[in-house]
């Protein structure tokens, strides 16, 4: 498949065509879609060309993540309207989408986006949000009984959140919904249910990483 004039001309090609590649890569190696490689690329490649046009500068997200979400997601949405998924990739989907709304919306929340610290956050808020949605991503015995324990105590954490928390989590984790969805059910207006979302995420990967901190015993300093 030949890249249109459009996108092998243009100077910034070069590291947009990694970006496309390497979501493709993902999409193949993890989600078990039926779409080609070359197919992929060639929707990565439309979303990036996209990205370049409807970019703003000042939207508070650097253009390099804010155009991987917008190709990952491009491809997703393909992959979906492919159909023959299984379960388990579904729910892989699911989890990918929900993580880069998740590392979005912390970095349009960023009081400081020129230091990107929400990126940095939103890495350690993505991986929480995969022990909360429990897709079983493989690994070796204790790497899987690690995160059984953590999702055990992310259950326990967010047992204690308020009703409309708890409710917005059980329609997407436990009943596979969309956060759009998910809004409309609880009656709030989806960019809400966004934040709420993002900041819960981002506040359970601290209560999470701070109960794994090992603790000073009794004298010492």
């Amino acid at each position: 498949m030949v890249p249109p004039p459009e996108a092998s001309d243009s100077p910034t090609w070069p590291a947009s065509k990694a970006v496309v590649e390497k979501a493709a890569q993902w999409m193949r190696r993890n989600t078990g879609s039926h779409l080609a490689y070359e197919d992929l690329v060639g929707i990565g490649r439309e979303a990036m060309l996209l990205a370049e046009r409807d970019y703003a500068v000042g939207y508070g997200v650097p253009f390099g993540a804010y155009a991987r979400l917008r190709v990952r997601r491009a491809m997703i949405d393909a992959a979906r309207r492919e159909g023959r998924i299984s379960g388990r990739d579904r729910a892989v989907l699911h989890a990918a989408e929900l993580s880069d709304q998740v590392f979005e919306q912390l970095a349009i929340d960023d009081e400081q986006p020129r230091e990107h610290q929400a990126w940095v956050n939103g890495s350690s808020a993505a991986a929480t949000l995969a022990v909360v949605h429990a897709v079983d991503f493989g690994g070796n015995a204790a790497e899987r009984l690690e995160r059984a324990q953590l999702k055990r105590r992310a259950d326990a954490l967010l047992a204690k959140r308020p009703p409309p928390v708890k409710r917005l989590f059980e329609l997407v984790y436990e009943e596979g919904l969309s956060l759009d969805a998910a809004a409309r059910a609880c009656a709030i207006s989806p960019s809400w249910a966004t934040r709420i979302h993002a900041r819960e995420i981002a506040l359970l990967a601290r209560e999470l990483h701070a109960a794994s901190e090992p603790r000073a015993t009794p004298g010492q300093a």
